[in-house]
C-alpha cells in the first residue's frame, strides 16, 4: 500500500496548497488543476518510482534492483523511469507557473503547445521507461531464468495503463495543433480562444492525475 499512501499524501498536501491561494495564485481556474495535476504526476512518479525499484519484492526474485542486476541496466531504469519523466513534469509545472497571471485574456499559444509537448514526452518517456526495463530484465542471466514476475510487473504498465495515455495525449496535442496553425480561427476572437484553452487544460490536468492515480491504485489489484 506504499503507492497508493504516496500518491494520496502527495495529493493532499498540493490540493491545500494549490486551492488555498496562499502560496501561488492563478488567473484562470483550470490552471489550478492543471499545476495540481503536474506537479503531482511530477513528485509522485519520483517517489513511486523509487518505491518501486528500492522496495517492492516479487516472490523469489527480490527487489527491481536485485532482479536488474547489472550497473547498465539499472542506469537506464532510474533515467527513463525516475529521473526524465519528473523531469519532464516539473517542466510542465513551471511553464503553467510562468502563465498564471494573464488577466483575462488567453494564455499564448506557445506556452499551451509548450505544455502539451513537455506533458507528451513525459508519458511517452514513462511508457519507454517500463518498455525497456521490462526488454533489460529478459537479458539479465542469459544462463538462467529471466524474472518473470518483474518482466510482467512491468510490461503490463506500459501496454494497460501508460500506452492508452500516451495515445490519448497524441490526440489532445494534435488537435490544439490543429487550432493554432488554422488562421481561420484567429477570426473566433479571444473568447473561443479561452474556451479551447479551457478544454485542452481540463482534459491535460485530467489525464495526468487519471495516469498517476492508476498507478497508485493499480497495486491493490496485486
Amino acid at each position: 500500500m506504499k503507492q497508493l499512501f504516496i500518491w494520496i499524501s502527495v495529493v493532499v498536501l498540493l490540493s491545500a496548497a494549490v486551492f488555498s491561494g496562499a502560496f501561488v495564485r492563478f488567473d484562470h481556474f483550470w490552471q489550478e488543476w492543471e499545476f495540481l495535476a503536474a506537479a503531482t504526476a511530477a513528485v509522485y512518479n519520483l517517489f513511486f518510482a523509487v518505491v518501486v525499484y528500492a522496495s517492492r519484492h516479487e516472490e523469489g526474485e527480490g527487489t527491481l534492483h536485485d532482479a536488474l542486476a547489472d550497473s547498465v541496466s539499472i542506469t537506464i531504469h532510474l533515467l527513463l523511469r525516475v529521473s526524465l519523466p519528473s523531469f519532464l513534469f516539473v517542466g510542465t509545472t513551471i511553464v503553467i507557473l510562468c502563465d498564471r497571471q494573464e488577466g483575462g485574456g488567453p494564455v499564448s499559444t506557445h506556452s499551451v503547445m509548450l505544455k502539451l509537448l513537455l506533458t507528451l514526452a513525459a508519458f511517452i518517456t514513462v511508457w519507454t521507461g517500463d518498455l525497456v526495463t521490462a526488454h533489460r530484465l529478459r537479458g539479465v542471466d542469459p544462463e538462467g531464468p529471466s524474472p518473470s514476475a518483474w518482466i510482467s510487473y512491468f510490461k503490463r504498465r506500459a501496454w494497460l495503463i501508460d500506452s492508452p495515455f500516451v495515445v490519448a495525449y497524441t490526440v489532445l496535442t494534435s488537435l490544439y495543433m490543429l487550432y493554432r496553425y488554422d488562421s481561420a480561427n484567429l477570426a473566433k476572437g479571444d473568447a473561443f480562444a479561452l474556451l479551447l484553452q479551457a478544454f485542452v487544460g481540463g482534459a491535460s490536468a485530467l489525464e495526468m492525475m487519471i495516469q498517476s492515480a492508476i498507478h497508485g491504485f493499480s497495486e491493490i489489484g496485486e
